[in-house]
């Protein structure tokens, strides 16, 4: 139960896509079977788009990335990431810092809790992009061919934003290799976010009252914008991280293929491909 527990939480860091909240909670792989009360890890990656919420961040440019990881066997965790943007300033120009809490029911059923706070830099879109803290729960459930996870999320704002990402994976894992024990790991998955949608349209109508041609009336019609909301399919993400362990270290590699239902701040609603690379160690 402990091990399962800790690389639970250990997924949050080294298989995220650094993709926000369409991050993906596999079912846990093992870095270390024995596993210890306290867990430190730290990485650097380098991907070439980072999009959270199913918008660039970015502008769907480069970003280097700094990250640390704490994890309890108790089920706590916490963890901060840096962000360095390509031509944005400061430096590091988006943070994430997250804690929350993991609980393993049996080898079906999982859930949790985290609370999220991002900070993006002067130079990045603050209509989204500026201070705001998400909250964030998860149901996982193995069905031994497939491992779904249900994340609720609320992004706490004057105006409370609901999300919900659906997440399908399944976990494979190698036998060790050579006589250090070194194995590769795959995690092929698609995620569906769901979140409300504001969009504009017109209502057409006529002018003056009448309608049409003719006493009390005109040719001229009215254009009246009216602003609907709607809980609607936002995005759909296609990937396959694939991960090296060797000791202490490990680094993963993780194409995907991100579809935008609608569009984002840059005018994207057509799919693109990106990945995402990291080399991660377990200090502890």
């Amino acid at each position: 139960m402990k091990t399962l527990l800790i690389n639970s939480l250990i997924a949050l860091f080294l298989l995220g896509t650094l993709t926000g909240f369409s991050q993906s909670e596999p079912r846990p792989d093992s870095l270390d079977s024995k596993t210890k009360d306290h867990q430190f890890f730290t990485g650097a990656g380098y991907g070439s788009d980072l999009i959270y919420y199913g918008t660039s961040v970015s502008g769907n440019q480069p970003f280097f990335s700094a990250e640390m990881l704490y994890a309890w066997d108790k089920g706590i965790w916490a963890s901060a990431g840096l962000f360095h943007l390509t031509e944005k300033d400061p430096f590091f120009s988006f943070v994430d810092l997250s804690a929350g809490y993991s609980y393993v029911f049996n080898k079906v059923f999982d859930a949790g809790l985290s609370l999220s706070q991002y900070h993006g830099g002067e130079s990045i879109d603050t209509t989204f992009f500026s201070d705001y803290t998400f909250l964030g729960a998860n149901l996982g459930i193995d069905w031994l061919i497939l491992y779904t996870t249900i994340m609720p999320g609320w992004m706490l704002a004057e105006e409370n934003s609901f999300y919900l990402l659906v997440d399908n994976t399944h976990f494979f894992k190698t036998p060790a290799l050579g006589k250090k024990g070194s194995y590769f790991t795959f995690n092929p998955g698609v995620s569906l976010l769901f979140g409300n949608y504001a969009w504009l349209r017109h209502f057409r109508g006529q002018g003056n009252g009448g309608q049409g041609p003719g006493y009390g009336g005109n040719n001229e019609g009215f254009s009246t914008p009216l602003v609907e909301e709607d809980f609607r399919l936002l995005d759909m993400q296609l990937s396959l991280p694939v991960e090296y362990f060797f000791g202490r270290l490990s680094v993963e590699f993780e194409p995907a293929y991100f579809i935008n239902f609608i569009s984002d701040q840059n005018g994207d609603k057509e799919g693109r491909f990106f990945f995402t690379l990291g080399l991660y160690y377990k200090i502890n």
